[in-house]
């Protein structure tokens, strides 16, 4: 049986991959290259996590492919996720490219290509949430939920407009800001998204663990950009702390020897005892 509601999904994310590839396009890659380095990495993150969920949950349809194909069946996002940046960073380094820099300019459509995912759940009849008196009512279902894939769509849409425009940042912590804030979305989403028993589930621990340690790397890289950027003091052990505060100042803004052009009468700058150790012009 064809799932309709799933085709619908990858068309979308398709036209939404390449209207995004014509308007906001990469500046070292052609629009059609952009999504030329990016399908196979989908690809391979799709079926790497459709066998990881199917090895977790349930081994025996290992030896099935048509209970591979049915991606209904489960996915495990973040093994997938780790799969497809591998092989796009494969592709981009047999193809001599930046792999950090180019990372970072593919990390938005990555994000828009998820974030359209989430926001076509009302196509599958996946937009589950708290019960709430208004909503979307899913199949099987007889009280309006609220739809959560939707506002987290609408989330990792608007992060990978953040991560696109994040100039100032160099390009390992863009690439933790984009990890971090999925991670971070797809967290809060499974609070309120239907699981059994009362625990967190294993999908909602990975994002939490994940989460996590992208915020402790950007935690790390900002401690060390900010002590690098300190100023260097004189010795602190001198008793006088005049000669720190010159020593500190020599270093910021070292001294220039003066010396005026001839026959102009220009007023030396240094000090008197200084000037007068310089030889007349």
């Amino acid at each position: 049986m064809l799932d309709i509601g799933l085709l619908s999904s990858i068309l979308v994310i398709v036209a939404v991959m390449y209207a995004a590839a014509r308007w906001a396009p990469v500046g070292s890659m052609h629009a059609n290259e952009t999504i030329d380095r990016l399908y196979l990495p989908a690809l391979a993150a799709i079926f790497s996590g459709r066998v990881a969920a199917a090895a977790l949950d349930d081994p025996t349809s290992l030896r099935s492919l048509r209970a591979l194909l049915v991606l209904r069946g489960g996915v495990e996002f973040w093994p997938g996720v780790a799969v497809g940046v591998a092989v796009l960073a494969l592709g981009l380094r047999r193809s001599g490219r930046p792999i950090r820099v180019d990372l970072v300019d593919l990390a938005p459509f990555m994000l828009w290509g998820y974030g359209a995912w989430e926001l076509t759940c009302w196509l599958r009849d996946g937009c589950f949430g708290p019960a709430t008196a208004f909503g979307l009512t899913p199949d099987g279902l007889t009280r309006p939920q609220f739809p959560v894939g939707l506002v987290m769509g609408m989330s990792i849409v608007g992060l990978g407009f953040v991560v696109r425009h994040l100039w100032a940042l160099e390009p390992n912590r863009r690439l933790l800001v984009a990890l971090g804030g999925v991670a971070s979305v797809r967290a809060i989403g499974s609070i309120w998204l239907p699981h059994l028993g009362s625990g967190m589930t294993r999908h909602h621990e990975q994002s939490v663990a994940v989460a996590l340690v992208a915020v402790v790397a950007l935690g790390f890289g900002w401690w060390r950009t900010e002590r690098a950027r300190r100023v260097p003091v004189g010795d602190q052990t001198r008793a006088d702390p005049d000669d720190v505060d010159a020593a500190t100042e020599a270093q910021i803004r070292p001294h220039r020897v003066f010396r005026p052009r001839p026959g102009l009468p220009v007023e030396s700058p240094l000090p008197s005892e200084v000037a007068g150790d310089l030889p007349d012009a």
